[in-house]
């Protein structure tokens, strides 16, 4: 429910006031609030006063006593003091938030640390071509795109994976060195800590005295992140040199893609470097997982793709289903933590494993876009459409 014009919109006018009435409730408390549309209100440039026990903020549906200066919250019933600068309110003289039109506002805070910019790291799979040799073209286009679609100042940084994991340093254009890749075992699973420790990076807990890099004292050495106006050019030119996975695919088998453990590095190295601090992974997947962590598949192609029916059956199919889907499950635990997303795009014509891994993008609010080439002409506009969401 809710009034004309007011912004959010609840499914119940009142709030439970104890367990049993939240129980008896046969429609969830929801609120639905569209954080884009513009208020009738002008931004508060002043801190909110809230509840001293569960930090709701003062609105007009809190009862206020003006004799006592006090005001009674609506959600726990804490009575909270006013400060001393509502000394002279009463009925004829309410301050701003307790109006009536005054349901939904926006307040201006001036004593917030600034956010550091979102990160966007590219997961890219080289297994691909296999069944249509264009697929490696149509990707790099696709990734090309993506760099006009981001904002200049965005940082981003890039990954590879086929039968093993690749984690590429950015170089600006003023660098005429090549940048170094760092390359993983697709076989096992990688922590933070193991991620920190094997690139080297100064995160506290880590590294040692002589382990530490030479960098300024007390700073984050990070040249796996940059911004896109720095290395735009270094990444069209990473792109545009992007292979095939050169790993031999033998007769009768599926190549060899590890997916888990790409993803497992993905997230270690963004809660490593940005803890808490917002981005996003954008993963490009041709293919099921078929070595290492969150095995969907093995590479015999004797063994068909577990179905609905396998998973509902519990049938040797379906082996690999329960770990798998308790690997990645995990890894959108600590996504969700951090504030971390992750947008899939998927490119295949046959099941890419999406089911056991699905809760990394579901839980984090990210993105599923699934067709059977990235040349598809509804894909290129609902990824132009995703990439814009994100700015």
């Amino acid at each position: 429910m809710g009034e004309v014009g007011q912004e959010a919109k609840w499914t119940w006018a009142q709030f439970p006031a104890t367990r049993l009435e939240a129980a008896r409730m046969v429609i969830p408390l929801a609120c639905s609030y569209p954080p884009l549309e513009p208020l009738k209100m002008a931004p508060l440039e002043f801190e909110p006063q809230q509840c001293r026990t569960c930090q709701a903020a003062l609105n007009p549906y809190c009862q206020c006593d003006f004799r006592s200066l006090t005001w009674l919250c609506p959600l726990c019933n804490t009575k909270n003091n006013f400060p001393q600068q509502y000394s002279s309110i009463n009925e004829s003289n309410l301050p701003t938030e307790l109006h009536r039109e005054a349901t939904t506002v926006e307040y201006v805070l001036h004593n917030v640390k600034p956010l550091p910019p979102p990160f966007y790291l590219f997961l890219i799979d080289l297994c691909v071509g296999s069944a249509n040799p264009k697929d490696m073209e149509f990707l790099r286009e696709t990734l090309l795109k993506a760099l006009n679609f981001l904002p200049p100042d965005a940082v981003v940084g890039v990954m590879t994976f086929g039968t093993a994991v690749s984690v590429h340093e950015l170089k600006p254009a003023s660098d005429d060195l090549p940048g170094r890749v760092f390359t993983l075992k697709g076989s096992k699973a990688y922590t933070s800590q193991q991620i920190a420790k094997f690139l080297r990076l100064n995160v506290p807990g880590v590294l040692n005295e002589k382990e530490m890099p030479k960098h300024a004292p007390g700073s984050v050495p990070n040249t796996f992140f940059a911004r896109l106006g720095d290395v735009e050019m270094f990444l069209t030119e990473l792109f545009e040199g992007l292979e095939p996975d050169p790993w031999p695919v033998e007769p009768h088998c599926r190549q060899r893609r590890c997916v888990g453990s790409a993803l497992s590095t993905a997230v270690g190295l963004c809660d490593a470097l940005y803890p808490g601090s917002g981005g996003r992974v954008m993963m490009f997947l041709s293919g099921p997982c078929t070595e290492g962590p969150g095995m969907t598949v093995d590479t015999d192609l004797a063994n068909v793709m577990r179905g609905h029916n396998d998973i509902k059956g519990d049938t040797p199919e379906a082996k690999n289903w329960t770990k798998a889907r308790a690997f990645y499950d995990q890894l959108s635990t600590k996504l969700v933590r951090n504030g971390h997303c992750v947008d899939a795009f998927l490119n295949a014509l046959d099941q890419v494993g999406f089911a056991e891994m699905r809760s990394c993008v579901t839980l984090t609010g990210g993105s599923c876009l699934l067709v059977d080439s990235y040349d598809n002409e509804k894909f290129v506009d609902a990824f132009k459409k995703v990439c814009l969401s994100m700015q």
